[in-house]
């Protein structure tokens, strides 16, 4: 971490290891250098590790060189590194003193006392060692157990991604199956509607295919187009005749046969002399003139009658 200049680790060490040391003394000196990377609370930020560290010095067993404030300038290199291994082996007894209030060991004073007996020691490392390798043997089983147990979930959450998309795939076949089983009905039925529709239309035509298959056939004479079953009104029938030479171009046989066109300007004839008069009578005023012209001519008979 400090084999190059490293300021912001260097806050972050210093603070953590203080606070360790004294939570509510870090947070009061420290309150003003919350922003490392101002140069003016970097220097305040010196100062105050500086004071402490000097403080801790001056007190016994401390075991840390001594510094000055230009030496934390630069946090860097093998000087500055001894500095924080001691410093942090100081809050580390510290906090062993600490914990050990009120038991009958003493956890301090066994770390800084050195041992007498150098074959108890060596034997005391072994223990260590070999309860150290117990735990990582231990952690190395639930490791490797988890990474199987991991290989195993993650390959059957492949295979129920698998099946999910199987799933989905068959979901969207029978879809499209039921949507085109629809389809097919709507057009049965469409088709069934219209075969009805063809079915009622031949049925209505059904004269009128006779006397084309009798046409084409040759039985011509089987049907014979007369008006003898037409009853035309005789004012109807006198305005045409009287307004025929102005309307139609020809007779109305032609060489003792029908001549169509001629019947239908005549038809068409009527048809509008029946829209002009139908014009004429929409008035009520219209009608009841025409109600009392009825009744005066009415009258003016029946005098006739009598006179005669």
């Amino acid at each position: 971490m400090f084999d190059t200049p490293n300021v912001a680790a260097f806050h972050v060490v210093a603070q953590f290891l203080f606070a360790k040391l004294d939570q509510t003394r870090a947070e009061k000196v420290f309150r003003d250098c919350l922003l490392p990377e101002q140069i003016t609370r970097d220097s305040v930020f010196r100062k105050q590790c500086c004071s402490w560290l000097k403080e801790i010095t001056n007190k016994s067993k401390s075991c840390l060189p001594q510094i000055a404030t230009s030496s934390l300038l630069s946090p860097a290199g093998p000087k500055f590194i001894h500095l924080m291994y001691r410093l942090a082996r100081y809050v580390m007894i510290e906090n062993l003193r600490k914990n050990s209030v009120d038991s009958d060991v003493s956890f301090a004073e066994a770390v800084n006392e050195t041992p007498e007996d150098m074959y108890k020691a060596e034997a005391r490392c072994t223990v260590a060692c070999n309860k150290l390798l117990q735990i990582l043997q231990k952690e190395d089983i639930i490791i490797q157990e988890y990474n199987k147990k991991s290989q195993f979930l993650i390959k059957e959450i492949k295979q129920i991604k698998s099946e999910y998309a199987y799933h989905q795939q068959e979901l969207l076949k029978m879809k499209l199956n039921d949507q085109n089983n629809n389809d097919k009905i709507e057009r049965i039925q469409k088709v069934r509607s219209m075969w009805t529709f063809v079915v009622d239309t031949l049925t209505s035509l059904k004269k009128e295919i006779e006397i084309v298959d009798s046409v084409i056939e040759g039985h011509v004479d089987q049907y014979t187009l007369a008006g003898i079953d037409v009853n035309v009104p005789q004012l109807l029938a006198d305005k045409v005749e009287s307004e025929m030479h102005e309307v139609c171009t020809g007779n109305l046989y032609e060489g003792e046969k029908l001549n169509f066109l001629t019947v239908i300007q005549l038809l068409n004839e009527a048809l509008r002399i029946l829209r002009d008069e139908s014009c004429q009578f929409k008035s009520k005023q219209h009608f009841q003139d025409i109600k009392s012209m009825n009744e005066f001519q009415n009258n003016i008979l029946l005098n006739l009658k009598e006179l005669r």
